[in-house]
């Protein structure tokens, strides 16, 4: 019903290479981080995805918020970014590219 009761619940977390990603909550109080204890840790999105899957085998179960003010994210902005750094070389280099235009495509097409 509230973001204090997520904290009994355990989560799935994404590792990135540095730290885990904090799952963090936003109420009439602002955003705050919400320290849940990690169900599975994985770097691995694939993971993360057919674990989240098991929601359809009720393996797991969907926590919903009571309020639609309260909201839970991976980010205080509510929205995640993904950057892509590359160093542009001398010579353009075709499965860079090709990577590049891939990603370019897809994602634009996800805004949509």
């Amino acid at each position: 019903m509230t973001l204090d009761d997520l904290l009994g619940h355990a989560a799935l977390t994404y590792r990135r290479p540095n730290a885990i990603i904090k799952w963090h909550g936003r109420d009439e109080d602002g955003w705050r981080e919400l320290r849940m204890s990690p169900a599975f840790v994985t770097n691995d999105g694939a993971s993360l995805t057919a674990l989240a899957a098991a929601l359809r085998d009720r393996r797991m179960v969907r926590v919903e918020m009571a309020d639609p003010a309260h909201t839970v994210s991976v980010s205080r902005e509510g929205e995640s970014g993904i950057y892509l750094l590359f160093l542009q070389p001398r010579f353009r280099i075709p499965k860079i590219k090709v990577a590049l235009d891939f990603l370019v495509e897809r994602l634009a097409d996800a805004d949509r």
